[in-house]
């Protein structure tokens, strides 16, 4: 986990019983470039908000720079060096 800027390992969510997140795992190192894609409801912002604080994962844990974290919100994840670009389809609503 030490060699990776940000591990993911086993991440699972659920809302309501339904099950959102099962044992996701990610890893990425310094100076690399990750998309997440799939389809609608794959399950792709759910785990960023996981990652941002805006979420609370059911199981398992990130590691930043090999330790142990979750962040509380997202001002906590931001004053880390975090952040996070929201999905919004509707940047500008009238023309």
């Amino acid at each position: 986990m030490e060699d990776y800027l940000l591990s993911m390992n086993g991440i699972c969510k659920s809302f309501s019983g339904v099950q959102i997140l099962k044992d996701v795992h990610l890893e990425v190192t310094a100076g690399s470039v990750h998309s997440l894609m799939g389809e609608n409801g794959a399950g792709k912002s759910t785990l960023m908000k996981c990652l941002f604080g805006i979420y609370r994962q059911d199981a398992d844990e990130f590691f930043l720079e090999g330790k142990a974290f979750n962040f509380s919100d997202p001002k906590h994840a931001m004053e880390h060096g975090v952040s996070m670009v929201h999905q919004e389809l509707n940047q500008v609503t009238h023309a």
